[in-house]
């Protein structure tokens, strides 16, 4: 039987680790609005006329500058990608739900912050404590899913016992 484990977890090393990068960029991809704000590709944008102000040319009338319709659009494929690993069932690595989570809770106390009027993003504790907060509920998933991943490890062993079982009846009333 732990051979017919260990092959179980070759075969599905590859969809894991993909499921992993998958989970990181639906984390990392939250950021992307940032980068938007460097020097360099101001200066790309820029070569290919593309307007950082998108209010003044009504191409999107929605979204004043091109740093929210990203923002916009990041916060749409972000859980998108999420829910794609999980319908599925997909295993990421436990420790990758980290990226994820931290910035899902930076978004939301970033915005209970700003709608209370506080800008303390720069500070260097903030980001400490929601990392840590993060960490904390990456240890607490991490034990609910080490659960569930037990209890379908052990339906799958019974439901193998029990083929093995039926075969070899069937070979006994045939004998």
């Amino acid at each position: 039987m732990s051979q017919l484990l260990q092959n179980d977890y070759k075969f599905s090393r590859g969809k894991r680790i993909a499921s992993t990068i998958l989970l990181i960029t639906s984390g990392v991809i939250l950021y992307t609005e940032n980068i938007l704000d460097t020097l360099p590709v101001k200066k790309f944008l820029s070569l290919f006329k593309i307007e950082y102000d998108l209010h003044e040319k009504g191409s999107v009338p929605a979204f004043d500058t091109l740093t929210n319709m990203i923002y916009a659009i990041d916060m749409a494929i972000s859980p998108t990608i999420f829910i794609v690993i999980l319908f599925f069932r997909m295993k990421p690595y436990k420790w990758a739900f980290i990226v994820p989570l931290y910035g899902y809770i930076n978004m939301l106390i970033g915005t209970i912050i700003l709608a209370r009027g506080y800008e303390i993003f720069d500070i260097w504790w903030y980001r400490f404590l929601i990392f840590i907060g993060a960490g904390i509920i990456c240890w607490i998933l991490s034990g609910s899913l080490k659960y569930f991943d037990a209890s379908e490890k052990s339906d799958r062993l019974k439901n193998m016992i029990l083929e093995n079982y039926r075969k070899q009846l069937k070979k006994d009333e045939a004998a």
